[in-house]
């Protein structure tokens, strides 16, 4: 029985507090049965902190039964003690329905409480529920902008961040600065990065706001001891593509980026380990130093790189198999066993670019639009085909043993693809469109003259996924499997397809289930598969990762065939 705080005498207001300070002790120890216990103690003296520390046990049942009509009566007595933290818990219950009916004003009025009281999380989350984009009903962008407005004025710095994003919007670079400035200034180091990124160029190619200050950031994020987000910063600080891998600005502080490269691949980040070899290998940001390149690439296993430094070292470049030009950005060339060329494959459509038997094929960015090949070196430019008269809004590249193709998804329902012949001369010109809205393709994959995608539709609530095939040459298409709800990964070797997705399977007994299926395509028939398969380039190039004969994966490597970090002494 909680007592009322006029019969509370002053020795038990003591106790209560000694007996609230050590469930506090105990709640640090993760001894949650000791702490229900203090708790529950000073909670009889009517305790506004026990009380709310005491709700949140039976909230989540840490060290109690969990009983959540126990959990609001204790955060509505301990707010009504005035405690401002019960208030937001209680506001939350009213929110979600938590131990009681789910009542939206009645949290507004909680949390207006709090807010009162100059309180910037109660702010932040009224901001946050006037904003909730799910909530047609209570939605209100005025009440919105004026919380944020609040919780900034009180240091929010999630709250100062929209409203630098609203003055940008609105074209107010300088309140938009103002906002920014202040977010990151008192902001860790992911909010320093969030503000480089918001003054930089846009992927989209949205301009930069402030090119100074985003480079100016960046380097505020290298320098702070936050080894997390070092090396997205020093990513900010690389040369900028926009989604068509147009250079939209030159690199800002390329010795900064190597540096934090080099502290961050000597600790273990693989990723950042390769960045700085190649920084060192080709002279960015640093003095030109094959021997620190080689030392760097053997670190991270990156044999056919380091051999290719010792060759440059030497003076002997001539024609290994892994040799290609950087600059154009391609992944590391392996020979394929499946077919008797080699095949490099690039199924991103950010690139416009790929490579087939020693020939790199791209589209040339010019008045009108031409598909061209050059050798590695991107010497030997050689015009394949003038491709503007094919009014491709879009248009990307893949090449394999049966010929060329481009293809293009500029459209959300349209995919469009032509085939053509290594002359340039068109063999096929295929689509498949839908008039529905809400559509969009992804995951495409080609295999032979074989287009796989993905083709996704959000309609009046309802989410449908299908895989479907474009047979190119017949411009005809067909469904290949339509009982996953989302699918993230598909590639296609031989007769599998495997794929990543959320799925029903009659074989797991369970729905909503994600994990790789392996669908055979002559005989439908589908399964589970325990290996995690990135994709097929993995499966037949690392046998460091998966066993050519097993397919059995190594668990050195995590489920994207990345080798795990490394241990560091």
């Amino acid at each position: 029985m909680i007592k009322p705080l006029k019969d509370v005498t002053l020795q038990q207001m003591r106790e209560a507090e000694q007996n609230f300070s050590l469930g506090l002790q105990s709640s640090q120890n993760k001894d949650y049965a000791s702490a229900a216990r203090f708790y529950t103690k000073a909670a009889e003296y009517g305790n506004p902190g026990a009380l709310n520390n005491l709700g949140l046990l039976y909230k989540n049942g840490m060290g109690v039964t969990k009983d959540t009509q126990q959990a609001f009566a204790l955060f509505k007595e301990s707010a009504e003690r005035d405690s401002i933290v019960a208030m937001r818990n209680l506001a939350s219950c009213y929110q979600k329905g938590i131990g009681t009916e789910s009542d939206f004003d009645l949290a507004v009025a909680w949390l207006e409480k709090a807010a009162s009281r100059k309180d910037m999380l109660a702010c932040e989350q009224l901001a946050k529920m006037y904003g909730d984009p799910m909530d047609w009903i209570n939605r209100d962008a005025d009440k919105e902008i004026y919380w944020h407005k609040m919780a900034a004025e009180y240091g929010s710095v999630n709250s100062l961040f929209f409203m630098g994003e609203m003055y940008a919007r609105k074209g107010d670079v300088n309140m938009a600065s103002q906002c920014y400035d202040r977010a990151a200034e008192a902001g860790n180091s992911e909010m320093k990065l969030k503000v480089a990124r918001a003054y930089d160029f846009s992927d989209d190619g949205k301009p930069a706001l402030d090119i100074k200050k985003a480079e100016y950031w960046y380097c505020e994020v290298i320098n702070s001891d936050d080894d997390k987000f070092k090396f997205e910063a020093a990513e900010g600080l690389e040369e900028k593509y926009d989604n068509r891998r147009k250079l939209m600005r030159e690199a800002l502080n390329p010795q900064k980026a190597y540096m934090a490269y080099r502290i961050a691949g000597m600790n273990g980040n693989r990723e950042a380990c390769a960045r700085a070899a190649y920084y060192s290998e080709t002279g960015i940001g640093t003095v030109p130093n094959l021997d620190v390149a080689i030392m760097l690439y053997e670190k991270i296993g990156y044999k056919d790189a380091a051999e290719w430094c010792r060759r440059k070292k030497s003076g002997v470049l001539e024609d290994p198999v892994f040799l290609r030009h950087r600059s154009k950005r391609m992944p590391v060339c392996r020979k394929n066993p499946h077919i008797q060329n080699y095949e490099y494959y690039e199924n991103n459509l950010n690139l416009r670019r790929c490579a087939y038997n020693n020939r790199i094929y791209f589209i040339a960015d010019m008045d009108d639009d031409y598909l061209c090949s050059s050798d590695y070196d991107g010497n030997d430019i050689k015009i394949v085909a003038d491709i503007s008269a094919a009014q491709f809004l879009w248009c990307y590249v893949h090449v394999n043993i049966t010929g060329i193709y481009l293809y293009d998804t500029g459209e959300r329902n349209i995919l469009r693809v032509q085939h053509l012949d290594f002359d340039g001369t068109l063999i096929s010109d295929a689509r498949e469109e839908h008039e529905d809205e809400g559509q969009t393709i992804s995951s495409i994959y080609f295999y032979d003259n074989t287009v796989y995608y993905v083709r996704t539709v959000d309609s009046l609530g309802e989410h449908t996924c299908e895989i479907k095939c474009l047979h190119v040459d017949e411009n005809r298409t067909e469904v290949i499997y339509n009982k996953a709800s989302s699918v993230e990964q598909l590639f296609v070797t031989g007769d599998d397809m495997i794929f990543f997705a959320q799925y029903t399977n009659n074989a797991c007994e369970q729905s909503g289930i994600r994990g790789w299926m392996m669908l055979n395509l002559k005989s439908n028939r589908i399964e589970c598969l325990s290996n995690p398969y990135c994709s097929v380039e993995n499966v037949i190039d690392n046998p460091e990762v998966y066993s050519e004969t097993s397919l059995e994966y190594n668990p050195e490597f995590d489920t994207y065939g990345n080798q795990k970090r490394l241990q560091t002494q």
